[in-house]
């Protein structure tokens, strides 16, 4: 046996038991957390540190804790990888292992929990599967966050880079991510513009929502700042034209990220890339319990599980539209919630960063008054 993953397992079940803050919360008869995050584990080296053995046992195992305002949350593992959870037999196994784990935490007392969309989409497009099983919890994978996060970011680098009046691309349109921050940017007077694969689709969208659509990539013409809901290939990329010598602003809301290194490497100069999809707050702590640390970003999907947690403890009847696994698809309505929680936690912007990196906002020139302004914008 690998010695040192077994004192790591030994280490997290008996800081677990030793957690005063836990033992206390159900000293009052609360749960010891009242949000849970579900995820595999992200290689086999997780798991060997999280698990005793490859296959059976628990089915899950304690993460990465989170207090804030006195809400509490927790990471849990599934026994399984992501590597696996892209197969059809991983999948099988991963169902079981999802069941199994969200009838425990519903019996520990938890009222939120916060899936990635791969194990959403065990349980059909929207996980409505999940709320026939579970009616009496509240599942979300953090849509509504991302959306009111990007939309923030975007009005920090407009405001920072002095852009008026900017031509908007959505990429990746057809998403359930990009078709929400299309229609929230579109409803604030922004000039939007979408775009994804999958013409029919794309198009369909469109007539539905109203937002301006270009199926085909090449008639996109100049664009100010790209939101990228998906993948994005370095050849997409490289065909968008910017104003007249300034760098295409990218704002990164994908999860997994959208755009690679690769192509921010081969991209150098021409693409200004900011990461989106994690906030920050005052008194936000993370961690064993033994070692909290403050100050570390917290992801959207995790901010809005302890947002919707805090919601329901203040007004238990103040996440209609979130049950019936409704917070697997978002809308304007949760996001003024999820936006009034945050105010309330205190949850804000981190200062931006690219690949974990810090990053400076360009200033671009004073005189920009159109989307793709002629010769004279320049970078300061």
């Amino acid at each position: 046996m690998d010695l040192p993953a077994a004192l790591c397992r030994a280490a997290r079940q008996l800081i677990d038991r030793a957690d005063a803050g836990s033992l206390w919360r159900r000293w009052q008869g609360r749960p010891a957390v009242d949000a849970v995050f579900l995820r595999a584990a992200h290689d086999d080296t997780e798991r060997r540190r999280c698990f005793a053995r490859r296959a059976g046992g628990e089915p899950t195992a304690l993460g990465r804790r989170f207090g804030l305002a006195g809400v509490r949350g927790q990471t849990r593992l599934l026994n399984l990888t992501a590597a696996e959870l892209a197969t059809r037999s991983g999948r099988r196994r991963a169902r079981g292992l999802l069941l199994e784990a969200l009838q425990a935490v519903q019996q520990q007392g938890v009222r939120v929990v916060a899936l990635p969309e791969p194990l959403q989409r065990l349980f059909g497009r929207e996980g409505r599967g999940l709320s026939a099983r579970f009616p009496g919890l509240v599942f979300t994978h953090g849509l509504n966050a991302r959306v009111c996060l990007l939309v923030q970011e975007l009005a920090r680098l407009l405001q920072a880079s002095g852009l008026r009046r900017p031509r908007l691309l959505v990429l990746r349109a057809c998403q359930p991510l990009g078709q929400a921050l299309a229609e929230r940017l579109q409803a604030q007077g922004h000039e939007v513009l979408g775009w994804g694969p999958g013409r029919v689709r794309l198009l369909a969208w469109a007539q539905r929502s109203g937002v301006a659509v270009q199926p085909v990539f090449e008639r996109i013409g100049p664009v100010d700042v790209v939101l990228v809901c998906g993948p994005a290939p370095i050849g997409q990329l490289m065909r968008l034209q910017p104003g007249p010598g300034r760098p295409l602003l990218l704002l990164d809301g994908a999860e997994p990220a959208g755009v690679a290194a690769h192509t921010l490497r081969a991209a150098a100069g021409r693409l200004w890339h900011q990461r989106v999809g994690q906030c920050q707050a005052p008194g936000l702590r993370q961690g064993l319990p033994w070692a909290w640390r403050s100050g570390c970003p917290l992801p959207a999907v995790v901010a809005e599980a302890l947002a919707l947690a805090q919601l329901l403890a203040r007004q238990p009847q103040g996440l209609q539209g979130f049950q019936d696994c409704q917070g697997f698809q978002p809308s304007a309505a949760q996001q003024f919630r999820v936006a009034r929680a945050f105010a309330e936690l205190g949850l804000d912007l981190p200062p931006p960063r690219s690949r974990g990196c810090p990053v400076g906002i360009p200033r671009l020139a004073a005189s920009v008054e159109s989307a793709w302004p002629e010769a004279g914008a320049t970078l300061h």
